[in-house]
């Protein structure tokens, strides 16, 4: 089963791997600390009817997940992209392939490059959790 990027269901499965991310990490003894919020702009109107980015945003601290369809600025990551340039990203999959990371990586630059996507990082939280673009990738459409 596959969700379309920025719709409703995948914001609900967006919202559910990083909680099961933090409840496996918690039940594991390890810290789950993230802190993260997308905000794709220019989306399909029957995914924005009313031409407002997609946003949403997460704060995890000690394994409680504060979810919310808001933009926040006191994140670790926030990214503030074009959703046309990035959805074929959203459903780009590395496999754990260091070549595929690698094309990621440098297509982000592109992005980054062309305006389409502005990355912040802020090393004010320890991102404790790793990357979730893969198991989240692999259910989008």
């Amino acid at each position: 089963m596959t969700y379309e990027f920025g719709s409703a269901e995948w914001l609900a499965i967006m919202h559910a791997t990083i909680a099961e991310r933090a409840r496996a990490l918690i039940a594991a003894g390890e810290p789950a600390n993230f802190s993260m919020c997308e905000l794709f702009r220019d989306a399909p109107e029957h995914l924005s009817p009313n031409g407002q980015p997609i946003v949403w945003s997460c704060i995890v601290s000690d394994g409680h997940v504060d979810f919310q369809l808001c933009e926040r600025t006191d994140v670790q990551i926030h990214v503030d992209a074009s959703y046309p340039a990035c959805a074929d990203l959203a459903r780009y999959d590395t496999k754990d392939d260091p070549d595929r990371a690698s094309f990621l990586r440098i297509s982000m630059d592109k992005l980054r490059e062309k305006g389409e996507l502005k990355l912040t990082l802020s090393e004010e939280y320890p991102n404790t959790m790793g990357s979730m673009h893969d198991a989240v990738a692999r259910l989008t459409q």
